[in-house]
């Protein structure tokens, strides 16, 4: 998916004549391939956390969970 989404980015930044350029990616936080790819061709990048108040506490907890013996994944 990287490279597509490299090749995709790249055709912007050379916009046919009379077409404007690519000024910047809006894109979610889940996107962190997209983001990378965008970041090393030079495309300015705003992210937005567009998931929920769970999913953000989710990823917050992680180190918790991890100390805590949960993650990575046990056996059931």
């Amino acid at each position: 998916m990287a490279e597509c989404a490299r090749s995709v980015l790249a055709s912007l930044l050379k916009p046919e004549e009379g077409e404007p350029r690519l000024a910047c990616l809006i894109l979610d936080c889940t996107l962190t391939g997209i983001q990378k790819v965008a970041v090393g061709l030079g495309i300015p990048t705003l992210v937005l956390q567009t998931s929920s108040a769970a999913w953000f506490r989710l990823i917050r907890s992680y180190d918790m969970l991890y100390e805590k013996g949960y993650l990575p994944a046990q056996s059931l």
